[in-house]
C-alpha cells in the first residue's frame, strides 16, 4: 500500500514538474517575443559558390531577429537591384542570409588605396553629431574645415578663442567604413551614425589636419554642389576673434540687406 502511494506522489510531482517547466518555457518564449525586432532581409533560396553571379530571382524576403546580423549588414529587400548580377565573393548556402560583405572582395577591404592616384592622401578625422553636420554627410561631399582654438593677438594679451577656414574643398571618401553613396532611405540612415570622416587631401592638407587637430575643435562645413566660392584663398580669408566679430557681424548684416531674400521651395 505504501509503495503504490510513493508511486503515486512521485508520478504527480513528475507531472507537477513538467507542467512548472512548460509554464516556464511558455513564459521564456514571450519574454524573448517582447524584446525581439524583426527585420525584413534576404535569404538565400539555393546554394551559390564564389565567383558565381547573383541574379535577384535566387532571393527571397524573410523577418529574422535583428540580433542574427550582429555586426555584419544584411542585404535589406530594397537593396536587391544594387547587387543583383554581381558575382558572389563568399559562397553561401541556401536558407542563409544574405549580407553585403558576400560581394565584397577581401583585396577592396585590405586595400583602401588601390584607387588613389599619386600624390593623394587620406586622412580620418573624429566627428560628433554637431562637428559631422548631424549624420549628413556622405561619400562625394565636399566639405571645409574649420578650427577653433584659443591663441594670443599679441604677446602681452590674454589667450582667445580664434576661429578661422583652414581648408576648402575636401572631398568626403568615406564616413566610418561607408565608401559609396546611399542608394535607399535604410542605407541613408545607416550611413547617419558616423563617428569618422575620412578626407581626400594632399600632403600639406594632411599635416595642416593633424595639427589643428591637436590645437582646438574643427567643423566640417558642408558645401553645396558645384559652388567653387572662396576655394584657392582660404588663408585670406578673416579670423574671427572677440575684437573682429562685432565687425563681421555688422558686414554680414548690411551684404543681406543689399540682397533680396531667396525664396524657399514650396
Amino acid at each position: 500500500m505504501k509503495s503504490r502511494v510513493a508511486l503515486a506522489v512521485a508520478i504527480a510531482l513528475a507531472i507537477l514538474a513538467a507542467v512548472g517547466l512548460k509554464v516556464y518555457m511558455i513564459q521564456k518564449d514571450r519574454e524573448k517575443a517582447a524584446t525581439q525586432r524583426l527585420i525584413p532581409v534576404l535569404v538565400m533560396k539555393k546554394n551559390l559558390n564564389k565567383g558565381q553571379v547573383f541574379t535577384s530571382d535566387m532571393a527571397e524576403v524573410e523577418q529574422v531577429d535583428q540580433a542574427v546580423a550582429q555586426g555584419r549588414a544584411p542585404v535589406f529587400p530594397d537593396q536587391l537591384l544594387k547587387f543583383a548580377n554581381s558575382p558572389i565573393q563568399k559562397s553561401v548556402r541556401a536558407r542563409e542570409i544574405l549580407f553585403q560583405d558576400h560581394f565584397i572582395t577581401e583585396s577592396a577591404l585590405e586595400n583602401p588605396a588601390k584607387d588613389m592616384t599619386p600624390g593623394d592622401r587620406q586622412v580620418t578625422v573624429p566627428v560628433d553629431k554637431v562637428t559631422g553636420l548631424a549624420g549628413r554627410l556622405i561619400p562625394g561631399s565636399i566639405v571645409d574645415v574649420i578650427v577653433t582654438m584659443r591663441a594670443q593677438e599679441d604677446a602681452s594679451g590674454p589667450a582667445e578663442p580664434v576661429t578661422q577656414t583652414a581648408l576648402t574643398g575636401m572631398l568626403v571618401i568615406a564616413t566610418d567604413l561607408n565608401v559609396e553613396r546611399p542608394l535607399s532611405a535604410r542605407e541613408r540612415r545607416e550611413y547617419a551614425s558616423y563617428s569618422t570622416v575620412t578626407l581626400r587631401a594632399n600632403s600639406k592638407e594632411a599635416e595642416i589636419l593633424a595639427h589643428i587637430s591637436k590645437l582646438g575643435e574643427i567643423q566640417l562645413i558642408l558645401r553645396g554642389v558645384g559652388d567653387d566660392t572662396g576655394l584657392d584663398r582660404p588663408a585670406k580669408l578673416e579670423k574671427v576673434t572677440p575684437k573682429s566679430l562685432d565687425k563681421m557681424i555688422q558686414e554680414v548684416v548690411t551684404e543681406k540687406s543689399s540682397k533680396p531674400p531667396k525664396k524657399l521651395e514650396p
